[in-house]
């Protein structure tokens, strides 16, 4: 995941990448963006002011389950926060 700052009266935005590399099937890469959506839509501490880019890797997020999936982005957007925190 990478991320920016931006102009303190701008909410966050999210961005999720999935190449064709990851899968062909663009069913399959738009599940797996939808779900990591999703899971960022539950986490309730998003930093404000904030671009995020989730770059997928691997096709392997289909099949994780939801609460590993949840877990994972947390840990990352958790990361993200405590960044930009000691930049600030």
């Amino acid at each position: 995941m990478r991320y920016a700052s931006r102009p303190a009266t701008k909410p966050y935005r999210v961005a999720v990448v999935v190449s064709k590399k990851v899968n062909k099937s663009a069913v399959i890469r738009n599940r797996i963006r939808r779900r990591v959506y999703e899971s960022v839509r539950h986490f309730e501490n998003v930093p404000q002011n904030t671009d995020l880019i989730f770059t997928v890797f691997s096709d392997q997020l289909v099949n994780t389950e939801d609460i590993k999936l949840k877990s994972q982005v947390s840990e990352l957007l958790e990361k993200a926060a405590i960044q930009q925190k000691k930049s600030a």
